[in-house]
């Protein structure tokens, strides 16, 4: 049985019980409410650093939560630009055999403009190098959610759309090890399994960037993105996935959780003999696990399933 494989021998009517095994090591997190002047820029306080020489579109505000908050936008840029990003450096290197996932988390609200004109906002995540790895777009424009991968040129669409005014609890997992991230909105996924290179750049977490992307440089939006509670923590690894059998459904199904590594993908395959397998389903461990119902068990009076790590 290797590292990337678990094999639950189940019949129909009782389980494997398994436990997920993983501990978080916080990288950085800050509140906001804290050690900061909001009678300043965010840039130059608490190592928060901006990539232009302009002054405004950024700083600190009261959000609708009544705390302290992170903003980008808002103010025009002096002199006009067409970006300004915004970011505290980590400059992490993952250990791959050990804890190749690390996780970002933030609270954001995207404000609307009071005029006409309207802008994206970005999320975009860099390696140590300096390399542009993918980024994630709010567009306040048509109020969707798009992204783009390095190497690419093409913006692609989500499916899934935002909210003004409303508050999300935004999470970006990826995995070096296999090259891949995952992203969920208010716990729905709403990005799968994407390469966090195309490009073969450096698997290195550098920093995460909030970005205020104008449309029109001469005619910005006061729209703005408000962040706050914005962690960055690294995953031990665990060794292998388990599956738990969650007992049988009156009508003959048979629900199952498998637990694994946050950001990695698994399959879940079925056999009657350990010879044949048979592929059921494929997923992504956002959090702890996923659950997988077998609707069709079928006649046979056993049924093995098993859970294996997939790119």
């Amino acid at each position: 049985m290797t590292r990337a494989l678990s094999l639950a021998m189940l019949s129909l009517s009782l389980g494997l019980t398994g436990l997920l095994s993983a501990s978080a090591a916080v990288l950085y997190s800050t509140p906001f409410d804290q050690g900061y002047d909001r009678q300043f820029e965010l840039a130059g306080q608490q190592g928060w650093i901006k990539d232009t020489t302009s002054s405004g579109g950024n700083g600190l505000i009261t959000n609708f939560n009544g705390s302290q908050a992170a903003y980008v936008g808002l103010f025009d840029l002096q002199p006009t630009d067409n970006f300004i990003s915004l970011w505290r450096p980590i400059n992490h290197t993952p250990v791959l055999s050990q804890a190749p996932v690390v996780k970002f988390f933030v609270d954001i609200t995207l404000v609307d403009s009071t005029t006409t004109n309207r802008d994206d906002f970005f999320w975009s995540v860099y390696n140590i190098q300096g390399d542009r790895l993918f980024t994630i777009d709010f567009d306040n424009k048509d109020l969707g959610i798009y992204y783009i991968l390095d190497g690419t040129s093409d913006w692609a669409y989500s499916g899934f759309p935002f909210e003004n005014d409303v508050t999300y609890k935004l999470q970006v997992a990826m995995n070096f090890a296999s090259n891949r991230w995952s992203a969920a909105l208010d716990g729905t996924n709403i990005l799968k399994n994407l390469p966090i290179t195309t490009a073969g750049a450096p698997l290195t977490l550098g920093d995460v960037d909030a970005v205020w992307a104008v449309f029109l440089k001469d005619k910005p939006g006061d729209n703005f993105m408000l962040y706050d509670n914005y962690r960055v923590e690294t995953e031990a690894f665990v060794a292998r996935p388990t599956v738990q059998a969650l007992g049988r459904i009156t009508n003959g199904a048979f629900p199952l959780r498998i637990f694994g590594q946050s950001g990695s993908s698994y399959a879940v395959e079925t056999s009657t003999n350990f010879i044949s397998w048979v592929p059921r389903t494929t997923n992504i461990v956002n959090d702890t696990s996923f659950d997988y119902t077998d609707s069709v068990p079928g006649p046979q009076p056993m049924r093995f399933y098993r859970a294996r790590l997939v790119p």
